[in-house]
């Protein structure tokens, strides 16, 4: 690490920042006082507020994305849990919430070397920081807007599509290495058992009240039913005749 600000070789890694807004045409605002800088973006699923920050030494950025949502007091408990959930596993990053105000925001940082500050380290930091809070985002709305409980938003996040992509599943049983993304998980549906068929030597007649019918004496079961005398062969079974097809 470099206590030089102004690196002779990489310059200053905030210059680089503006240097890579200007060149890929974002519209930013910034303080270069405090050395930050933040912008608003579509990910897709919501405007997203993402801010980039130095630390007082120079030597660490931070990427904040910052959810358009404030959360109020009563939901906190559910999005704190709904947080944890989500940070476990990650690789890179986190997310957090301000108890205070209920503002929730995905954050990522970077310790640059020598004050190194390239535009591919920058686009892959931002594009992990974006794709990250674009994942978890309808999650999120899930639990706080339409009562979904933390496990199962966090586990329709992971284990379903979000914008047409694959997520790999961090939770999936008997999950196995592979860089290729497991298939979308089908959705669950009711079997329904049929009964098995009753043969008329099976079936009994249920009993009754002795008040309810007369008694009328039993009849026994052909075992077979004789032929109709008009059949001369044939099957005399009716045929319906009708349009082929699935029934």
């Amino acid at each position: 690490m470099s206590d030089d600000k102004h690196n002779p070789i990489y310059g200053d890694p905030f210059d680089a920042l503006i240097s890579h807004f200007e060149a890929n045409g974002i519209r930013y605002s910034c303080n270069s006082g405090e050395r930050r800088a933040w912008f608003t973006m579509n990910s897709g699923s919501a405007l997203q507020k993402c801010s980039f920050r130095f630390d007082k030494s120079g030597d660490v950025l931070r990427i904040f994305i910052q959810y358009p949502v404030m959360v109020k007091e009563k939901f906190r408990p559910l999005a704190m849990e709904f947080l944890t959930r989500a940070n476990y596993g990650l690789v890179l990053g986190n997310f957090e919430m301000d108890c205070k105000d209920g503002e929730v925001r995905y954050n990522v940082s970077h310790l640059m070397e020598d004050g190194k500050l390239e535009h591919g380290l920058i686009q892959s930091l931002f594009g992990t920081a974006m794709g990250t809070a674009d994942r978890y985002f309808p999650a999120l709305m899930r639990v706080l807007f339409a009562g979904e409980t933390p496990a199962e938003a966090i586990d329709l996040a992971e284990l379903h599509k979000f914008e047409g992509e694959e997520r790999p599943s961090k939770k999936a049983p008997g999950a196995k290495d592979s860089d290729a993304p497991p298939a979308r998980r089908k959705p669950r549906t009711k079997r329904s058992r049929k009964a098995p068929p009753v043969t008329p030597a099976e079936s009994s007649p249920e009993p009754q009240d002795e008040h309810s019918a007369p008694d009328t004496p039993s009849q026994g079961t052909p075992s077979q039913i004789p032929p109709s005398p008009h059949a001369e062969g044939k099957d005399s079974r009716p045929r319906i005749e009708g349009k082929g097809g699935d029934c």
